[in-house]
């Protein structure tokens, strides 16, 4: 995953974490966030992202690996595959850190990830 300062200044001490979870889709979603929600963006690397820029965001897969079976139960709806991540940085107007939480749906095409459903209202 990719993700640009889309801003017109510097995002200062960037920090992040993303993982990947495969469950059941019957889960409901704030069972899998809250299972894998890291208490902050963690990471001790503090970046700076100036404006435009892109930056690669490293998942991490637990060791997932997705054989036969578990892509069979991904087409046909049974297992999903999320992308979980939290970002935090703050500008140059102020020291108040910016947390941005995201989360992603892999398709039953397996072809992109979609809007996690549900997921904006548990991550305010």
């Amino acid at each position: 995953m990719i993700i640009t300062n889309s801003g017109k200044t510097p995002a200062l001490n960037v920090t992040s974490t993303m993982t990947m979870s495969y469950g059941l889709s019957s889960t409901p979603i704030e069972d899998i966030v809250k299972a894998i929600e890291p208490n902050s963006a963690g990471d001790t690397t503090r970046d700076v992202i100036f404006p435009g820029v892109i930056n690669p965001l490293p998942a991490d897969t637990h060791g997932l690996v997705l054989g036969d079976g578990r892509i069979n139960r991904l087409k046909s709806g049974d297992d999903s595959l999320y992308v979980i991540g939290v970002i935090e940085y703050n500008d140059v107007f102020s020291p108040k850190i910016h947390r941005t939480m995201f989360c992603g749906k892999l398709n039953r095409s397996l072809t992109g990830f979609g809007n996690c459903q549900n997921f904006k209202s548990i991550a305010n």
